[in-house]
């Protein structure tokens, strides 16, 4: 197999009692000490999660939103437990003022102050422990205090300033600055705290108002968020500079649970975590003889980019909350639904002249009047202010994680006195009233980004998740690829070089054989070649588990830099 010699490659992680790999590796290390002291692999991801919200304050915590997937190895079934942002009851549809022009990452309409991203009417109910506390209590071994603990400890003693902790804040100060909580808590002096060097130690981040949230959290379980002080707390901050989060939305504020029935993907069966963007491209690629092809070859890229352009463009035209919408969910992904799309696909040239499909066709309803075309998103790589965590035990038990705060730091807002960071989880939804995801009370927004449980003969094959916002699908849908058409081992899989689509622009890691991408280009794609480097993560940063049943051992790998870990037992 031809390997670029500028890609910095690492060797898989071995082990055969249990691993975690994750975004950090205080994340890592406080996993697998829970899989040591006894710790099944959901205790080992809720440690994790918990330790995550101190170690990498940026990317998610507390305040913030996710989902995960579990597969327990004693029932042989998988849970779903999705904890996206829930807008508060004080949302209406119209609250943004619109200019003309679109901005963020979603490509909406531009908001005036930019009061959709960043700020208290972009702060987001927090759902993070609610949605741990029913992991736990479901699937959870140890006692839950034991979990929170080591949260509280390094919250309380400190963490070393890191790179990429320095880098991040850097990059977010002017807005830190203008909520004084907030650069109270990750500021000096006004300025970004020092990773260490040869000849100077570096600045430690303490977090003592969050540790005191946690040990109470750790004490009072998941009443500890929903009732009395931190509610309260969160009421006051909102009233007093304009938001609209109340105490009775954190009460209220509880994650979806529910059952994914299994996909196949040549052969292989799989979770997507909800992810209709994920089924939709497999079921497209599984229409062609991909295995025949090299991860080189322009054919096999050119399969890549199509499949992705069309499930992108059909979810983002027909899907939305379906508690609010009506949703072709069977019908996208539907195999013959596929199958109509992948006729359209031509061989030896691109389609950006391309129309959504209709799935309704396909779904057992009938079909609903109206036409409701795609909008064009922004989908530019942007920057990854997301993290990841897998799991896998000696049972054989399954986790994978993604958790955000949405940008880097979220909405930028920090609650006194409990230290909780609330995500920017309103920038998700469409800020123009009458669209399929406009603000509504209540709602949640188009799932998009998938963590992925994968299985061969019935039994446990892998976990993979990933972030880096949308470009999190990008990642996972290469990784499958790899790992079931081209007998990749997982730290392979993760290390050959990507790209990103969407509805037009192609975004391709720019280390790839120049003539790949001349003949990408005079197919008819737009292509964009883009750095992928230790500091700018352009094609999201992932971690996976691969289960070999004939060995007994887990193999684990992933895009480790700058940040990442792996730690097993």
């Amino acid at each position: 197999m031809k390997r670029n010699e500028l890609l910095v490659k690492s060797t898989q992680v071995v082990c055969k009692e249990g691993v975690v790999a994750a975004g950090h590796k205080l994340t890592a290390k406080a996993g697998v000490e829970t899989l040591e002291r006894g710790g099944n692999a959901v205790d080992a991801a809720v440690a994790a999660q918990f330790v995550a919200a101190v170690a990498e304050p940026a990317m998610c915590g507390v305040g913030g939103h996710g989902f995960l997937a579990v597969h327990s190895a004693e029932t042989g079934e998988e849970d779903i437990i999705d904890w996206q942002t829930k807008l508060p009851q004080g949302v209406h549809d119209d609250m943004f003022e619109l200019e003309e022009g679109v901005a963020g990452v979603f490509g909406w309409r531009k908001v005036k102050d930019n009061a959709q991203s960043v700020g208290y009417l972009s702060a987001e109910t927090p759902a993070t422990v609610q949605a741990m506390w029913e992991t736990h209590k479901r699937h959870g071994r140890l006692p839950w205090d034991e979990l929170v603990h080591p949260a509280v400890v390094l919250a309380a003693e400190g963490i070393p300033v890191d790179s990429s902790l320095e880098r991040i804040t850097a990059a977010s100060l002017a807005e830190l600055r203008r909520y004084p909580e907030t650069a109270r808590s990750f500021l000096r002096d006004g300025l970004p705290l020092r990773e260490g060097n040869f000849f100077t130690p570096g600045d430690v981040l303490v977090q003592s108002d969050l540790a005191g949230t946690l040990s109470r959290i750790a004490q009072e379980g998941v009443s500890g968020i929903t009732k009395g002080e931190i509610p309260a707390a969160i009421e006051r901050e909102m009233t007093a500079h304009g938001g609209i989060i109340t105490a009775q939305d954190v009460a209220d504020c509880f994650p979806r649970t529910h059952q994914e029935p299994r996909y196949t993907y040549r052969g292989y069966e799989y979770i997507s975590g909800g992810c209709p963007v994920l089924v939709e491209a497999l079921n497209i690629l599984e229409c062609f003889d991909i295995p025949s092809l090299e991860p080189d070859h322009p054919t096999y890229r050119h399969l890549m980019i199509e499949a992705m352009r069309r499930a992108w463009m059909d979810c983002l035209t027909h899907m939305g909350d379906p508690d609010y919408m009506p949703t072709p969910s069977t019908g996208i992904r539907s195999k013959r639904f596929a199958q109509e799309r992948a006729a359209t696909i031509r061989q030896k040239r691109a389609s950006c002249d391309l129309e959504p499909g209709d799935p309704w066709l396909y779904e057992p309803d009938a079909r609903l009047p109206g036409d409701r075309r795609a909008r064009r998103p922004d989908n530019s790589p942007g920057t990854s202010h997301t993290t990841r965590i897998c799991t896998v035990d000696r049972e054989r038990n399954m986790v994978a994680v993604h958790t955000s705060l949405g940008l880097a730091f979220g909405s930028k807002v920090t609650i006194p006195p409990t230290g909780i960071l609330l995500g920017n989880g309103i920038e998700s939804f469409d800020p123009e009233p009458g669209k399929a995801n406009s603000l509504a009370p209540g709602k949640r927004p188009l799932l998009v980004v998938p963590v992925v449980l994968m299985f061969q003969d019935g039994k446990p094959f892998a976990t993979l998740s990933g972030a880096g916002g949308r470009r999190t699908l990008g990642a996972c849908l290469h990784a499958m690829v790899h790992l079931v058409d081209f007998g990749m081992d997982m730290q392979e899989a993760w290390e050959v070089l990507r790209l990103h689509t969407e509805l037009d622009e192609v975004f391709i890691d720019s280390r790839m054989d120049p003539a790949l991408l001349e003949r990408l280009e005079s197919m008819g794609h737009p292509i964009q070649p883009v750095a992928e480097t230790l500091t700018q993560p352009n094609f999201g940063r992932a971690v996976g588990i691969i289960v070999d049943e004939q060995s007994g051992e887990l193999h684990a790998g992933g895009d480790l830099l700058p940040s990442g870990a792996i730690a097993g037992l």
